[in-house]
């Protein structure tokens, strides 16, 4: 339950309004998206807390993106089912541009720069992408968040607890 009720807060400060998500975002999150934040030395306890559950966070979030100004090009799921560094481990690797959004690379018009020279099979790869980002139906106005394990597509603390325990046979608690 501490998990989902740690996501929430992710959910809430990446897309919600009021004064402790515009203290976080400016102290934290620094203009980055979310996920590209890293951990540093002078973070909080809490924070610390929040990057430790990002990753569970960022498995249950889509993005619908519109102008592509808060998808994160490799990191989020936005085009596929997966992100793209996972998808393509090498381009990611081999790319200078890794926290690059959707809206950046548009606007530079896929032209990334990679730290060497793309062999015929990654450049083929690279091809791809852009092609398919290229032919992809983009929505018009904002990025819109959407949570995959509910059928609202918001988040709930519930449909995560629920992901993270339907192994749970609660066998080690039949004593009490």
């Amino acid at each position: 339950m501490n998990l989902s009720l740690l996501c929430k807060w992710w959910w809430k400060a990446e897309f919600e309004e009021g004064l402790w998500q515009d203290i976080v975002r400016k102290k934290y999150l620094q203009g980055s998206l979310v996920g590209s934040v890293n951990h540093r030395l002078d973070d909080s306890h809490v924070w610390t807390d929040l990057l430790k559950v990002k990753h569970i966070y960022l498995e249950g979030r889509v993005m619908k993106t519109g102008q592509g100004k808060h998808t994160s090009f490799w990191f989020d799921k936005w085009l596929t089912d997966k992100p793209l560094c996972l998808m393509y481990p090498v381009l990611f690797y081999l790319c200078q541009e890794k926290t690059i959004s959707v809206h950046e690379f548009l606007r530079s018009h896929g032209d990334l720069r990679f730290s060497r020279w793309l062999n015929p099979i990654l450049f083929e790869q690279w091809l791809t992408i852009v092609d398919s980002v290229y032919n992809h139906d983009f929505e018009t106005g904002k990025d819109v968040p959407m949570w995959r394990w509910t059928k609202s597509k918001c988040f709930s603390p519930k449909s995560l607890c629920d992901l993270l325990t339907k192994e749970d046979t609660c066998k080690s608690f039949k004593h009490i």
